[in-house]
């Protein structure tokens, strides 16, 4: 509640004295400024139920050939308890004019005025006095904004994970650790516990791992790359050329294997025994 004197021209404390702090509005904001007129004392009330209409304003000069920075007119003005000294409007600092006076500044100085006009138009209470005019640093950002990069920093990660609910979840011991992020668990009847993005994600990276590591599965030679250059450079190491593969005996096409076998005769001579096999065995002896 704002305790003005109008003879004085000064808001006053409850115990009478001059009132100097200093009042401050902000930009795109609707707030209730409710006043009440009061004597000298700083308690004793004043009846301004005199005046049928209220007018609010906030300005930064006194040119009447620009427009406020802000304007109230009587319907958004409470004087249902001007018996009692008290107007209540409601300031609506969304506005242009606003916006162009603070320009790209913190704030200014401006000043708050209230009138009240009897029937005939006539000012019959009046109240001013100066306060300050803040400007807002992101008056009509509705969106979060993207990171510089892919690679996102820590601190915008840490900044997004601390809207996420933890709770329920079987992963605190892995993720606790002596870090800066805190996180509330609420299975743990609100005992906080610590986050660190590199201990989630090594967390989630260790699961994987875990699981997909151990799924056998194949690829051909062109699926891996390099490795058929690989194969090629072995056949150099050997240091000879690998013979033709397909030989033929007697107009055979050989498929298998040629196997030796040596059976121990009556005598004590050996007898080497050669088996090629095609579509039809026969041996040589």
């Amino acid at each position: 509640m704002i305790l003005y004197n109008e003879l004085t021209g000064n808001r006053l404390t409850d115990a009478g004295a001059i009132d100097r702090t200093t009042l401050k509005i902000s930009y795109d904001v609707y707030a209730s400024w409710p006043v009440k007129f009061v004597e000298e004392d700083g308690v004793t009330a004043v009846d301004v139920s005199d005046a049928t209409a209220w007018k609010a304003s906030i300005d930064d000069d006194f040119d009447h050939s620009s427009e406020v920075m802000a304007r109230t007119l009587d319907a958004g003005i409470d004087s249902s308890q001007a018996a009692d000294g008290i107007i209540a409007p409601v300031l609506d600092t969304y506005t242009a004019e606003y916006l162009a006076a603070v320009g790209t500044i913190e704030k200014i100085t401006a000043y708050f005025e209230l009138r009240g006009f009897n029937a005939e138009g006539k000012v019959v209470h009046e109240c001013r006095f100066s306060i300050l005019a803040y400007n807002t640093i992101d008056p009509e950002g509705e969106s979060e904004l993207d990171p510089p990069s892919d690679d996102a920093s820590k601190t915008w990660a840490e900044a997004i994970l601390v809207k996420r609910d933890f709770s329920g979840y079987g992963t605190k011991t892995e993720l606790a650790d002596n870090d800066t992020a805190l996180f509330n668990n609420s299975a743990d009847s609100g005992n906080p516990i610590v986050v660190t993005c590199l201990k989630i994600w090594n967390y989630i990276k260790g699961k994987a791992d875990a699981v997909y590591a151990a799924i056998t599965h194949a690829h051909i030679i062109g699926d891996v790359t390099g490795l058929q250059t690989a194969l090629d450079g072995k056949q150099d190491a050997l240091g000879f050329t690998p013979a033709d593969s397909a030989i033929t005996v007697n107009g055979y096409a050989l498929t298998e294997n040629i196997t030796l076998d040596a059976d121990d005769l009556a005598d004590g001579t050996t007898n080497a025994v050669i088996t090629l096999t095609q579509e039809t065995n026969f041996e040589t002896a």
